[in-house]
């Protein structure tokens, strides 16, 4: 929807059908900072806005969001997760050094359906997802020019 630099990728009217559409069927939206804030029409720039802003999300119909922190410096793999039962938990790890991380966001979700489909419960999928994501971006590696992708493993 919105790149990790608030490049937009959709036209409204796409991201209407995400919200009307889409989220009332999923178990798990994982949007970062410039998506969040798209979603929720916050500026978000601290852990509380990023709660706010999962709690507006939530009301989009999805059951869970994990919001993640990356765009704001400070929140460098901390991520936010709200469902609609009201279970919330910061989810912490540590802030691997590197400008290669180009796909992280993608490699977040699909780890958590690959780990669902294991038969792991959502919050531990998500957590074991941060780990799988933690280790590929220590990893990663530069290739061609701008951020080099993770190193999958």
């Amino acid at each position: 929807m919105v790149t990790r630099t608030g490049s937009k990728l959709l036209e409204d009217v796409a991201i209407n059908a995400y919200k009307k559409l889409l989220f009332p069927m999923a178990d798990l939206v994982t949007p970062n900072i410039f998506e969040a804030n798209l979603l929720s029409d916050l500026k978000i720039k601290s852990k509380e806005d990023i709660e706010n802003a999962a709690i507006k999300i939530i009301g989009l119909g999805s059951k869970a969001v994990l919001i993640k922190g990356g765009g704001l410096s400070d929140l460098k793999g901390k991520d936010f997760f709200l469902d609609s039962n009201g279970r919330k938990e910061w989810l912490f790890n540590k802030n691997i050094k590197t400008i290669n991380t180009h796909g992280s966001g993608c490699t977040l979700s699909a780890a958590i359906c690959s780990y669902k489909a294991l038969g792991f419960e959502l919050l531990d999928s998500i957590i074991k997802a941060k780990i799988f994501v933690e280790k590929s971006l220590e990893n990663s590696y530069k290739i061609g020019s701008g951020p080099g992708p993770l190193g999958h493993q």
